[in-house]
């Protein structure tokens, strides 16, 4: 007759018990918000006024705003970058020297962009862009945002400000090489 309760412990090993602490492990990485991915800070030096640079701004995104207020508006965009398309609702603060986006809903658990407009030598201002996102899917996120979508997004990022911002110098005058329009000769 065999005792109905084994004194022998129970080896745990195979295949199913890797399985489920696989699953454990993306647990709990899903727990935790993924830190947040710092992106490359930008300048452009800007071709016209500060006053107009902002009403640009406001009115560039006038066509996607859902909601409107003195200083702040939320609007909605939609397009591609890189191999990517996204689809954003955010929120937009104006104030007399930056404009800050706050994405509400979108690809990112979080993402806050800034543009700074300051002052350089010469009596000019320049745009200075600075924003972090912080990617859903906790590390495997993150590992994503710090080796695929932070290039994605800054190259994103340098050809609005490229197209939007930059004074326009003749081709000539700039440096061979240089696709930077704020280089000198």
């Amino acid at each position: 007759m065999q005792p109905l309760v084994s004194r022998e412990p129970k080896r745990r090993r195979g295949l199913g018990w890797l399985v489920l602490g696989m699953l454990g492990m993306v647990a709990i990485t899903r727990r935790r918000p993924a830190p947040p991915v710092a992106l490359p800070v930008r300048r452009v030096g800007l071709s016209r006024s500060l006053e107009d640079v902002v009403a640009q701004m406001r009115e560039g995104v006038r066509p996607h705003t859902l909601v409107q207020e003195a200083d702040a508006m939320v609007a909605r965009f939609a397009g591609r970058a890189g191999i990517f398309r996204y689809e954003t609702v955010e929120l937009i603060r104006f104030s007399d020297r930056s404009v800050t986006f706050e994405h509400l809903h979108g690809p990112f658990r979080r993402c806050h962009e800034q543009f700074d407009f300051v002052p350089v030598a010469g009596g000019g201002h320049a745009c200075e862009h600075r924003g972090t996102i912080v990617m859903r899917g906790g590390l495997l996120g993150w590992l994503l945002g710090i080796l695929v979508v932070r290039g994605i997004f800054d190259r994103h990022v340098a050809e609005h400000m490229q197209a939007s911002f930059a004074a326009q110098l003749d081709a000539r005058q700039r440096p061979r090489g240089s696709a930077d329009p704020t280089a000198g000769p």
